[in-house]
């Protein structure tokens, strides 16, 4: 049905809606071909509410599905683009932090991953993004912090992560605790983390 109404009323908008249903059900390619359709109209000037906000989501949503393709050179051009012609948010930002660690630009990602807010959020993955970066960058203290904090959310939140998630944030906490010489705190998540497998 969402392909029929797309030909009928063949828009930019349209393919973004598309986009995001198949990003939410993880149809990347589906998703990639929408908004690269969606760019397309756009630049052509077929759209009945351009703007650079519309432009950046265009971006920065094609960004994300790039990530995901593990396309991280790809994603950093399309959100940074993005970045450029809206206001940058947090989701945008954690991405960019993704994508960026995924190429080894560590610094640059850590830059990134202080425009998402992470302490506060709530977002296990968004913790787990940081415990690996600053992890990368040795910086062993954040790292751990960032590990435990997920696996809080983890214990707060069960619905909201995965076991594969679980198990690395676990993992990571154990290893930078063993790191730091806090064996106690080590011990503990390893423990943890077998009753996960």
């Amino acid at each position: 049905e969402l392909r029929r109404a797309i030909e009928l009323k063949e828009q930019p908008q349209s393919h973004l809606w598309a986009a995001l249903a198949f990003e939410q059900i993880h149809e990347w390619r589906a998703a990639q071909d929408h908004l690269l359709r969606a760019l397309q109209l756009e630049q052509s000037g077929q759209s009945s509410s351009s703007s650079d906000s519309f432009r950046g989501e265009l971006h920065e949503t094609l960004g994300r599905i790039y990530l995901r393709l593990g396309r991280a050179d790809k994603a950093i051009k399309e959100l940074k683009k993005g970045m450029r012609l809206q206001e940058r948010d947090v989701s945008t930002s954690l991405s960019l932090g993704e994508a960026l660690h995924e190429r080894g630009q560590n610094v640059e990602a850590m830059a990134a991953m202080a425009h998402a807010d992470v302490e506060r959020s709530t977002d296990v993955h968004a913790h787990l993004v940081h415990a690996r970066i600053a992890e990368a960058l040795d910086e062993d203290d954040v790292a751990l912090d960032a590990y435990q904090r997920a696996v809080k959310l983890a214990s707060s939140h069960p619905k909201q992560i995965t076991t594969s998630q679980r198990v690395e944030a676990l993992l990571g906490a154990a290893r930078l605790a063993l790191r730091l010489e806090k064996i106690d705190a080590a011990s503990a998540s390893l423990e943890q983390a077998t009753t996960q497998l």
